[in-house]
């Protein structure tokens, strides 16, 4: 008597395992659907928590031991602020690998914020031309003393800090710290006297 062949087994459900807390109907999963790479090209700071979810699955998804429903509901800014500790908790085979990841990811995005920032708020050397050559602040806080050699002093030296310090969102900007600052990028100084910023001809 033939034996009966083996019956197939069903398809396991990956996604039963990873998010017991919630269902799959609330949390829109398909297990056919192997994508969500979105998060790739957010910051983490924007991470919803399927981005989150995302994350965790992509490229660990063969060996997976995370345990989801620990983090249910956390979203991006919630897991930049996970510690060490608790990734391994996580991932015991990938907890490591995963916190340099996500702290590697936030870096970037402060990096890109203060390059965002520097190109809104402009260069110090930018902000004083400007100043020279505006009549509502030249010579009432700056004024060239001889503009052919690049030459030219503060007036209002205070005030021109505070609007340095406005534009840099910094409320405690001065004039003794704008002063330092000019030292970088002006070829000669002496009290409020200022020569050239970094050789450019200001008054081209």
């Amino acid at each position: 008597m033939l034996s009966e062949p083996p019956r197939k087994r069903p398809h396991p459900d990956v996604f039963s395992n990873i998010v017991p807390t919630a269902s799959k109907k609330r949390l829109h999963l398909d297990p056919t659907d192997r994508g969500g790479n979105e998060y790739k090209n957010k910051p983490i700071s924007q991470w919803k928590y399927m981005d989150v979810v995302n994350f965790f699955m992509d490229g660990w998804i063969s060996n997976l031991d995370c345990n989801f429903s620990d983090i249910s509901g956390v979203e991006g800014p919630e897991l930049a602020r996970l510690p060490r500790e608790k990734f391994r908790q996580l991932s015991s085979k990938h907890g490591d690998k995963l916190f340099k990841e996500v702290q590697r990811r936030v870096m970037l995005e402060r990096e890109n914020e203060l390059k965002k920032k520097k190109k809104r708020t402009g260069r110090l050397w930018e902000f004083i031309r400007n100043l020279l050559f505006n009549p509502e602040t030249c010579p009432s806080m700056v004024k060239w003393e001889n503009a052919e050699e690049g030459l030219f002093r503060f007036i209002d030296g205070e005030k021109v800090a505070k609007r340095w310090g406005d534009r840099k969102q910094n409320k405690d900007m001065n004039y003794e710290k704008l002063s330092r600052a000019m030292s970088g990028v002006t070829t000669g100084q002496s009290n409020l006297h200022y020569r050239g910023i970094c050789g450019r001809e200001l008054p081209a």
